[in-house]
């Protein structure tokens, strides 16, 4: 049996309120349903975070009901569980339920055994870090079951993400043939010495740019990942303001000829910097991005933040003798202890103008 692994669709979000970012999740969603159709893959499992908000914008719900009627009408069918995104913290009823309610999908995440295909699937929603013993414990409970065995989690795990991992792969059971991963959005296939099955995340839509096809007719499952043509790129240059207009040709180089102007960050590092003239020469890179973003690394400013000084409070005064002179010191000293009492300032103000403090 051959299914398709897909996760963090995120329906309905829109990255820097761009109307053109919010189109790209749609396309990419719907470009993976074409690819399952066209492949006549019967079973998509996605591994949580359908939409970005439990409470989506209705072109959202449209897109995502329009996508499983197209699924529906193919003879495939879509298992899910929920994301964070999917759940409202109000006890309400998040809205990918009520498309299953209609038939057009099925609710995996209620941790009960559901049979398709003559494979097992079995998934959990989405638990919070003060939940995860709760999971442990869920988890530690299940019973195996006949044939194959499909896990489906919406968690960060400790071995795929340091920081973001809320859990070990020693907390998954052992004997699934797949365990299909939600929650971090770049894609990771691995397989664990303790486990009977592979560990994949199959990545955000959007974000990664692709999905999983597992292939569980073999003894040891195999994944395949796809790459969606209508997903939007990203990059990150980093130039130097001594070679701007070659690093600018260069950025050119990389980002013509895309089937979507891309989404561009430029670092530039140097001494110096003169921000009109980087804006002037990035023009062409702003006309050929959907969005730049510019940002500069110049080397005082690391300088000074990287070497601070054991004794602030002397460094402080230095700069303010060589800014300053005389009355730095003393808005340093004097006036600087007494910012938040504006009267007690203005007395220490009027009574140095009298005795002549002040130039």
């Amino acid at each position: 049996m051959i299914i398709a692994h897909i996760s963090d669709t995120h329906l309905g979000a829109m990255p820097y309120g761009l109307r053109e970012r919010s189109e790209d999740f749609y396309d990419v969603f719907s470009e993976a349903i074409d690819v399952i159709i066209k492949d006549h893959i019967k079973v998509v499992v996605h591994s949580g975070d359908i939409f970005d908000s439990p409470k989506p914008p209705g072109l959202a719900v449209k897109n995502l009901y329009s996508e499983l009627k197209r699924l529906d009408n193919s003879g495939s069918r879509m298992l899910f569980v929920l994301g964070e995104h999917d759940i409202s913290r109000m006890k309400d009823v998040p809205f990918p339920l009520l498309l299953g309610e209609m038939g057009f999908a099925t609710y995996i995440g209620d941790g009960e055994p559901h049979e398709l295909e003559g494979v097992t699937f079995i998934g959990f929603n989405k638990h919070r870090r003060s939940e995860i013993g709760l999971l442990r414990d869920k988890l530690l409970n299940l019973k195996q079951n006949p044939g194959k065995n499909v896990l489906a989690l919406h968690q960060g795990l400790i071995e795929f993400h340091e920081y973001a991992g809320e859990m070990s792969t020693s907390d998954l059971p052992v004997w699934f043939d797949y365990y299909a991963m939600g929650h971090l959005h770049d894609p990771g296939i691995k397989r664990f010495s303790g486990l009977k099955g592979t560990v994949s995340y199959a990545g955000a839509t959007d974000a990664s740019g692709g999905f999983n096809i597992v292939d569980l007719s073999i003894e040891e499952a195999s994944v395949e990942r796809v790459t969606l043509q209508s997903a939007r790129k990203s990059f990150k240059f980093v130039i130097d303001y001594n070679d701007l207009e070659k690093g600018v040709g260069e950025i050119l180089r990389q980002i013509s000829g895309l089937r979507k102007k891309p989404v561009v960050t430029v670092i530039i590092k140097g001494k110096n910097i003169n921000r009109a003239v980087v804006n002037y020469v990035l023009k062409p890179v702003n006309e050929a991005s959907l969005m730049l973003q510019t940002k500069f690394e110049e080397e005082e400013a690391r300088v000074l933040l990287s070497e601070r000084p054991t004794d602030l409070k002397s460094e402080i005064l230095n700069q303010a003798k060589k800014i300053m002179e005389k009355d730095g010191v003393y808005a340093i000293e004097e006036l600087l202890p007494l910012a938040n009492d504006p009267e007690a300032m203005a007395k220490k103000l009027w009574e140095a103008y009298e005795n002549g403090e002040l130039d």
